[in-house]
């Protein structure tokens, strides 16, 4: 969907333009340093039903006209000392992975949109395009049920553990993790991934688009994306695609481009 199409959208679904959502904030003191995508969608959700990914596009047109300024509230002068010693308690027998992780899905989850519980397990990814240009690197993946089972998360990692090192390109670095959340209000799954290596954060919606798993989102700078896991052969191998639009709106850009091939004992 191009960002246009998310705009015409949301005026059929409500008859507002998204300078009359900037007057309606104004009037709801929601504007200025204060204002974060997260305010801003919460209310567009509470009073107009408008999911995120359209949110995200009001988002975009507030950043790119000055409505807002990205969220950013003033760093406070005064400085507040930690303790001389911190005294950290934890569960005996039990870190942190351990109240985090889940045996399977929850019974929550329809059977029909357990979109990614079939990901479960350890991958060894070959990255053929990464950051809109070929490439030829090693990674892995490892997926968990995670939040009692209404969640899945991962860890994707390049250059591969065995390969990574201090001076490893931060360009091409990737350690981060997904958090995918089955969220029934949309029938769909809310998709956050960050990659603190080098910045890249994305949010999205997933869901099975026939044989395929497709994931939709829109940036703060107004880009449609579309993440893909394509040619599915579970349980063993499947292939995944990165896409923006490209500002035509016609277009789709390859970004990213992974082979992965499931780990075997």
């Amino acid at each position: 969907m191009s960002f246009q199409a998310y705009i015409d959208n949301i005026q059929k679904k409500t008859g507002k333009l998204p300078e009359d959502f900037h007057k309606m904030a104004q009037e709801k003191g929601l504007t200025g340093p204060e204002l974060t995508a997260t305010r801003l969608a919460a209310w567009l959700k509470e009073d107009f039903d408008i999911g995120h990914g359209h949110a995200m596009a009001i988002w975009a047109v507030f950043k790119s006209k000055g409505w807002a300024e990205g969220g950013k509230a003033k760093a406070a002068k005064t400085r507040i000392d930690p303790p001389e010693a911190l005294q950290v308690t934890t569960t005996p027998g039990h870190d942190y992975t351990h109240f985090l992780r889940a045996n399977g899905r929850s019974a929550d989850i329809p059977d029909e949109q357990d979109v990614y519980g079939w990901l479960v397990g350890s991958w060894d990814l070959e990255c053929l395009y990464y950051n809109a240009a070929p490439v030829s690197l090693r990674g892995e993946a490892h997926f968990g049920w995670a939040l009692e089972g209404r969640a899945v998360q991962d860890v994707w990692i390049m250059p591969a553990l065995g390969e990574r090192s201090s001076n490893s390109d931060r360009n091409t670095n990737m350690y981060g993790t997904t958090l995918r959340i089955w969220d029934p209000s949309v029938q769909g799954w809310r998709i956050y991934w960050r990659n603190p290596v080098h910045g890249h954060f994305e949010d999205q919606i997933g869901r099975w688009s026939g044989k395929d798993v497709v994931q939709e989102g829109v940036r703060a700078d107004g880009t449609a994306t579309r993440w893909t896991f394509t040619k599915i052969i579970r349980p063993d191998s499947f292939h995944w695609l990165g896409e923006a639009l490209d500002p035509n709106g016609r277009t789709w850009k390859l970004e990213g481009e992974f082979r992965a091939t499931r780990r075997r004992l």
